[in-house]
């Protein structure tokens, strides 16, 4: 999706990448956890049980898309999202634009899609993350969650 050349050396995750190609099948696997339990949250919502709602599918989409855009642009070297903000956010519109592609018209998720992202929402998601980073340092948690956030030391899958 990314027009700029691939960070030289080896592919940090190649599952990871391998998620973000739209047409592969570890992409629709993805795809369909995300979307099974988005629908999920919304059906709980629906039934008025606690943890779902629409505002937690939304962060879930944006999440996802996010995911995918930051993977596809940065070759999984997430850090280096933060000096592409503009790619990303491009990358992100056009993964939303697929994924509402594939819904059909009376799909109830469509009504609780993130909005198409900006350079500027792309930073403050970054920011965002910073903080929350900077947070777990001071918990017990910080490498962990550093590293599923990409930053930091790496995971073998």
């Amino acid at each position: 999706m990314s027009t700029a050349p691939r960070a030289k050396g080896p592919r940090k995750q190649r599952d990871h990448i391998m998620a973000a190609k739209p047409s592969g099948r570890r992409s629709e696997v993805y795809k369909s956890v995300v979307l099974e339990f988005a629908r999920t949250l919304h059906e709980d919502a629906l039934a008025g049980k606690a943890g779902g709602g629409g505002r937690e599918v939304t962060e879930l989409l944006d999440c996802y898309l996010m995911d995918l855009a930051s993977i596809a642009v940065t070759d999984d070297n997430r850090s280096d999202g933060v000096v592409r903000p503009g790619e990303i956010a491009k990358v992100y519109n056009r993964y939303r634009s697929l994924l509402l592609g594939d819904l059909a018209t009376t799909d109830p998720l469509r009504e609780l899609f993130p909005a198409e992202k900006t350079m500027m929402n792309v930073l403050g998601d970054y920011s965002g993350m910073g903080f929350t980073v900077a947070g777990a340092v001071i918990g017990s948690a910080a490498s962990n969650l550093m590293s599923r956030l990409g930053f930091g030391g790496s995971r073998s899958t």
